[in-house]
């Protein structure tokens, strides 16, 4: 499941030109309408699913993005990981 809205996510990302935080936006969204759907609608894990979706990303998705989009992805990104281990280590 995390393969298909990994391969229709970039699929939209073909017809974003350039735009940081509308790129930025569509990776969060993916990944947390995955989660839901993976979750709620089809029974199955929504952790795995949106580990798939980033490993996707990491490995395929790598050139859907262009320029300095893909820089500032990922210092997102690295920011959002660092946030959640300091709740998980505060919880």
């Amino acid at each position: 499941m995390g393969l298909a809205f990994g391969i229709a996510s970039v699929l939209w990302l073909g017809f974003i030109f350039n735009d940081t935080v509308i790129e930025i936006a569509l990776t969060l969204a993916v990944s947390y309408i995955a989660f839901f759907t993976a979750q709620e609608g089809a029974d199955v894990s929504g952790v795995l699913t949106v580990m798939t979706l980033g490993m996707f990303y990491a490995a395929v998705a790598r050139t859907a993005f262009k320029g300095e989009s893909q820089q500032s992805l990922h210092y997102f990104w690295e920011m959002v990981a660092y946030i959640a281990n300091t709740l998980i280590f505060i919880l």
